[in-house]
Protein backbone atom coordinates (compact mmCIF):
# COMPACT_ATOMS: atom_id res chain seq x y z
CA UNK A 1 0.00 0.00 0.00
CA UNK A 2 1.11 3.29 -0.51
CA UNK A 3 0.37 6.19 1.95
CA UNK A 4 1.61 9.87 0.54
CA UNK A 5 2.62 12.08 3.06
CA UNK A 6 2.77 15.87 2.54
CA UNK A 7 4.72 18.09 4.44
CA UNK A 8 5.34 21.97 4.18
CA UNK A 9 9.24 22.78 5.41
CA UNK A 10 9.14 25.80 7.49
CA UNK A 11 11.84 28.27 6.41
CA UNK A 12 10.88 28.96 2.84
CA UNK A 13 11.60 25.47 1.10
CA UNK A 14 8.92 24.40 -1.23
CA UNK A 15 6.99 21.57 0.05
CA UNK A 16 7.88 17.89 -0.18
CA UNK A 17 6.00 15.09 -1.36
CA UNK A 18 6.69 11.82 0.48
CA UNK A 19 5.61 8.38 -0.57
CA UNK A 20 5.83 5.85 1.68
CA UNK A 21 5.23 1.53 1.18
CA UNK A 22 3.74 0.08 4.08
CA UNK A 23 2.12 -3.18 5.08
CA UNK A 24 -1.53 -2.90 4.84
CA UNK A 25 -1.61 -3.13 8.73
CA UNK A 26 0.54 -0.01 9.04
CA UNK A 27 -0.94 3.31 10.74
CA UNK A 28 0.40 6.17 9.42
CA UNK A 29 -0.99 9.39 9.65
CA UNK A 30 -1.33 11.79 6.34
CA UNK A 31 0.04 15.05 7.43
CA UNK A 32 -0.59 18.49 5.91
CA UNK A 33 1.43 20.62 7.51
CA UNK A 34 3.69 19.50 10.43
CA UNK A 35 2.61 22.59 12.82
CA UNK A 36 -1.10 20.46 13.17
CA UNK A 37 0.55 17.34 14.17
CA UNK A 38 0.05 17.43 18.10
CA UNK A 39 3.52 15.21 18.90
CA UNK A 40 5.98 18.18 17.14
CA UNK A 41 6.95 20.88 19.74
CA UNK A 42 7.91 20.39 22.54
CA UNK A 43 4.94 19.51 24.53
CA UNK A 44 4.12 15.35 24.23
CA UNK A 45 1.40 13.95 26.53
CA UNK A 46 1.25 16.95 28.20
CA UNK A 47 4.62 17.05 29.37
CA UNK A 48 6.80 20.16 28.56
CA UNK A 49 10.20 19.45 27.37
CA UNK A 50 12.59 22.02 27.58
CA UNK A 51 12.78 24.14 24.26
CA UNK A 52 16.65 24.79 23.04
CA UNK A 53 18.02 28.30 24.31
CA UNK A 54 20.30 29.73 22.21
CA UNK A 55 23.91 29.97 23.79
CA UNK A 56 26.19 31.79 20.88
CA UNK A 57 26.33 34.22 17.65
CA UNK A 58 26.24 31.61 15.32
CA UNK A 59 22.92 30.87 16.24
CA UNK A 60 23.59 27.10 17.98
CA UNK A 61 21.37 25.98 20.87
CA UNK A 62 21.52 23.63 23.55
CA UNK A 63 18.83 21.42 23.87
CA UNK A 64 18.53 19.47 26.94
CA UNK A 65 17.08 16.03 28.08
CA UNK A 66 17.61 15.01 31.54
CA UNK A 67 21.14 15.75 32.03
CA UNK A 68 22.37 15.68 28.26
CA UNK A 69 23.04 18.24 26.58
CA UNK A 70 22.57 17.95 22.34
CA UNK A 71 23.68 21.05 20.02
CA UNK A 72 21.08 22.25 17.15
CA UNK A 73 21.10 25.25 14.64
CA UNK A 74 17.82 27.23 15.98
CA UNK A 75 18.65 30.32 13.97
CA UNK A 76 16.99 28.12 11.01
CA UNK A 77 14.64 25.65 9.72
CA UNK A 78 17.12 22.55 10.78
CA UNK A 79 16.32 23.30 13.93
CA UNK A 80 13.21 21.50 14.71
CA UNK A 81 12.97 18.59 16.89
CA UNK A 82 10.85 15.72 16.64
CA UNK A 83 9.28 14.46 20.09
CA UNK A 84 7.08 11.19 20.90
CA UNK A 85 6.00 9.40 23.39
CA UNK A 86 6.20 5.43 22.95
CA UNK A 87 2.74 3.33 24.56
CA UNK A 88 4.79 2.37 27.28
CA UNK A 89 5.40 6.39 28.47
CA UNK A 90 8.77 6.77 27.40
CA UNK A 91 9.54 10.02 25.73
CA UNK A 92 11.66 10.13 22.90
CA UNK A 93 13.32 13.51 20.90
CA UNK A 94 14.95 13.43 17.69
CA UNK A 95 17.03 16.56 16.42
CA UNK A 96 19.68 18.07 13.51
CA UNK A 97 22.70 18.70 15.06
CA UNK A 98 24.93 21.53 13.80
CA UNK A 99 26.59 18.78 11.86
CA UNK A 100 23.69 18.50 9.65
CA UNK A 101 23.61 14.63 11.12
CA UNK A 102 20.68 13.05 13.21
CA UNK A 103 20.85 12.34 16.77
CA UNK A 104 18.34 10.81 19.53
CA UNK A 105 17.82 10.87 22.87
CA UNK A 106 15.11 8.55 24.68
CA UNK A 107 13.98 7.71 28.21
CA UNK A 108 14.87 4.19 29.29
CA UNK A 109 11.69 3.70 31.65
CA UNK A 110 8.55 6.12 31.56
CA UNK A 111 9.49 8.98 33.89
CA UNK A 112 13.44 8.76 33.60
CA UNK A 113 14.67 11.99 34.30
CA UNK A 114 18.37 11.46 33.48
CA UNK A 115 17.42 9.99 30.21
CA UNK A 116 19.86 7.86 27.92
CA UNK A 117 22.52 10.32 26.39
CA UNK A 118 22.18 11.34 22.70
CA UNK A 119 22.98 8.74 19.78
CA UNK A 120 23.85 9.68 16.23
CA UNK A 121 21.36 8.29 13.86
CA UNK A 122 23.96 9.82 10.48
CA UNK A 123 22.23 10.84 7.58
CA UNK A 124 22.84 14.12 5.99
CA UNK A 125 19.32 16.78 6.86
CA UNK A 126 18.46 19.83 4.80
CA UNK A 127 15.56 20.09 7.09
CA UNK A 128 14.59 19.09 10.66
CA UNK A 129 13.21 16.14 11.96
CA UNK A 130 9.66 15.21 11.77
CA UNK A 131 7.49 12.62 13.77
CA UNK A 132 4.67 10.89 11.18
CA UNK A 133 2.88 8.08 13.73
CA UNK A 134 3.15 4.80 14.70
CA UNK A 135 3.66 2.17 11.92
CA UNK A 136 2.71 -1.54 12.85
CA UNK A 137 6.04 -1.72 14.35
CA UNK A 138 6.88 1.33 15.78
CA UNK A 139 7.32 5.14 14.86
CA UNK A 140 8.29 6.51 11.95
CA UNK A 141 10.22 9.44 11.69
CA UNK A 142 12.04 11.87 8.55
CA UNK A 143 13.95 14.43 7.31
CA UNK A 144 14.74 16.24 3.77
CA UNK A 145 18.27 14.68 2.25
CA UNK A 146 20.48 16.74 0.40
CA UNK A 147 19.32 15.26 -2.56
CA UNK A 148 16.65 16.81 -2.02
CA UNK A 149 14.29 13.69 -1.48
CA UNK A 150 12.40 12.52 1.60
CA UNK A 151 14.53 9.66 3.72
CA UNK A 152 12.84 7.95 6.73
CA UNK A 153 13.76 5.55 9.39
CA UNK A 154 11.41 3.29 11.02
CA UNK A 155 11.74 1.43 14.42
CA UNK A 156 11.43 -2.39 14.36
CA UNK A 157 13.49 -3.86 17.43
CA UNK A 158 15.62 -1.63 16.63
CA UNK A 159 15.78 1.58 14.15
CA UNK A 160 15.82 1.18 10.45
CA UNK A 161 18.53 2.36 8.25
CA UNK A 162 17.29 5.63 6.55
CA UNK A 163 15.34 5.02 3.25
CA UNK A 164 13.62 6.67 0.34
CA UNK A 165 9.99 7.62 1.74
Amino acid sequence: MTRRLWTKITGGIAAVAMTLMLAPAATVMAVERPETTPTLGNEVAGVELPKPVAVDASGHCDIWRGIHKGRTMCESFIWREANFQWPDGRLETFIVGIDLTVHHIWQRWAGDTEWSGWAPQGGIAHSGVYYFGFTSTGPLVGVVGQDPNGHCKVYNGGWSNWFHC
